[in-house]
């Protein structure tokens, strides 16, 4: 499986884990391998153990945008852009 680095999903992989809690804290808002869509992290339950993963999806006609923590509509055009390149790398890997 090519995972597209800095990307998450709360379904396939989770960044609200106690790891990322501890060096990051709650609260905290990660990519989502959708450009659309982003991820906030609960308090991490020590009982439970483990923190909620909740995805978002930004407004239409705006992006995410990781180094702003917001969702944008200026970087759609870069964004498509990293992510196509990153999808290529990938594609690549599986005919090496």
């Amino acid at each position: 499986m090519c995972v597209v680095a800095g990307r998450y999903s709360c379904r396939l992989s989770n960044p609200c884990t106690y790891l990322f809690i501890v060096v990051y804290g709650y609260g905290n808002y990660y990519e989502h391998y959708s450009p659309r869509k982003y991820i906030q992290c609960g308090v991490w339950n020590p009982v439970a153990q483990y923190a909620s993963c909740t995805e978002y999806t930004c407004p239409p006609g705006t992006l995410w945008d990781q180094s702003s923590t917001m969702c944008t509509g200026d970087v759609k055009s870069r964004k498509m852009l990293s992510i196509f390149l990153q999808l290529l790398s990938c594609i690549q890997l599986l005919f090496e």
